[in-house]
């Protein structure tokens, strides 16, 4: 067999590798792991071909992850019992062997956009079949929902440059991907989702727009048709949940507002704190006012997770945060940033950054090398720095794999033409 046939081989394996876990992660529960194992054992065989090879870049996103790792591992020397939280972080290591593998032999793009686009196709279809049965966004089985969501919009970013391909099959099929996109998006009330596919249409708009007009504007009217359609069918439940949201955020920082002003007696903390309802909006603040007593308290390192959730129960029994706080201690913190800053201090929000910010530097520094390439993992980065403000979503299963595979997938495309 020459060069040319075993490049062949190794290429046919990273493409069918790739196209598996982008199928695998959206359409089941714990798909994530078959196409995962699947991918890595392809990269040993590779490895032990000496298929492998190492670019710098990739030395840059090893620190990133290895970084992120850190705050884990001394909040688990703190407490022994807990290691899951550093078992999770440390789930993008195995990527950059893969990374490694992709970088020399490139998965074949037309086929893996296409796998992407099926993928979010299936993924619209099994939400439909659950609304149509009278589920709720709740009741979706193996998946959170909220992460399974920030997945779906990471692959809608990966895919989003391709709209500028000239293959006009390819093409229709992710017009298509993305219209169902958003029905699914609009169907399950998703209102984070929602808010980080606009911000990725807007930032695609404006980077595009001048050489790619016609593709901008029917971008925007599938969009804006898909979700017009799909509100009317749900008796437009999304928007109802984020007018409600922001009611309730109003009424939280008015009662807040009023405790602070009010005499500091035992009895008005406790009417005015306390007695907050306990909608979603209003967790989620109360969970970012938590956060922020726990970085005040223990701002290097924090509490780590066990620590950070016994002293939550001890701020709500001292009538600092209110009561419903008891029962969502043990939850995440609902937000990437405060999420980090709460359980793992200002070392914690430092690493998360750095895991965001230095493939975005590698992608803006390969930006006219390989502009597609760079384009979606600069949207990707985007997707999890808005869908992170209200959901951690490095810390969820789904959406944690997602960003490592995708991130690895784009450097390694935008590596390989550099190196």
């Amino acid at each position: 067999m020459n060069i040319i046939q075993v490049q062949q081989k190794w290429s046919i394996l990273s493409t069918l590798g790739v196209c598996l876990l982008a199928l695998c992660l959206l359409s089941f529960d714990k798909g994530y792991i078959i196409g995962t194992v699947v991918l890595l054992l392809i990269t040993i065989a590779a490895g032990l071909n000496k298929q492998l090879t190492w670019h710098k870049n990739l030395t840059l996103l090893t620190a990133a992850f290895i970084l992120l790792i850190i705050p884990y591992a001394i909040n688990s020397i703190q407490d022994p019992a807990n290691t899951s939280a550093l078992i999770k972080a440390s789930r993008g290591l195995p990527f950059i062997i893969i990374a490694a593998f992709m970088i020399k032999h490139k998965p074949k793009q037309d086929i893996i956009y296409t796998a992407f686009a099926i993928a979010l196709i299936l993924r619209f279809i099994i939400m439909l079949n659950i609304y149509v049965t009278g589920l709720t966004r709740n009741d979706i089985p193996g998946f959170k929902i909220n992460s399974l969501m920030i997945a779906v919009m990471a692959f809608t970013a990966f895919i989003l440059p391709q709209t500028l391909t000239k293959n006009i099959k390819l093409r229709t099929l992710i017009y298509l991907a993305i219209t169902l996109t958003v029905a699914t998006t609009v169907m399950v009330e998703s209102k984070g989702a929602f808010l980080a596919l606009l911000c990725i249409m807007f930032v695609f708009s404006c980077y595009t727009f001048k050489s790619a007009k016609k593709n901008i504007i029917i971008l925007w009217c599938l969009i804006f048709s898909s979700t017009i359609l799909t509100s009317a069918l749900t008796q437009g439940r999304l928007f109802e949940r984020a007018l409600n949201s922001t009611q309730n955020t109003m009424r939280y920082i008015a009662n807040k507002t009023e405790t602070e002003t009010e005499t500091e007696t035992e009895t008005e903390t406790e009417t005015n704190v306390s007695k907050i309802k306990a909608t979603s909006s209003e967790i989620r603040l109360e969970m970012w006012h938590s956060a922020l007593i726990l970085a005040s308290e223990k701002p290097i390192f924090g509490y780590g997770k066990s620590g950070s959730s016994e002293r939550i129960i001890e701020l709500v029994n001292e009538k600092r945060i209110a009561n419903f706080m008891k029962e969502n201690s043990k939850n995440q913190l609902h937000s990437i940033y405060f999420d980090a800053l709460g359980t793992r201090g200002l070392a914690g929000l430092f690493t998360t950054l750095l895991v965001l910010f230095i493939p975005a530097y590698i992608f803006f520094k390969h930006r006219k090398i390989a502009p597609v390439a760079a384009l979606s993992g600069g949207l990707i980065i985007i997707c999890y720095l808005v869908a992170g403000l209200s959901e951690a979503a490095l810390n969820s299963t789904t959406a944690s794999f997602t960003y490592f595979f995708l991130i690895t997938l784009c450097v390694s495309k935008v590596t390989r033409v550099d190196s």
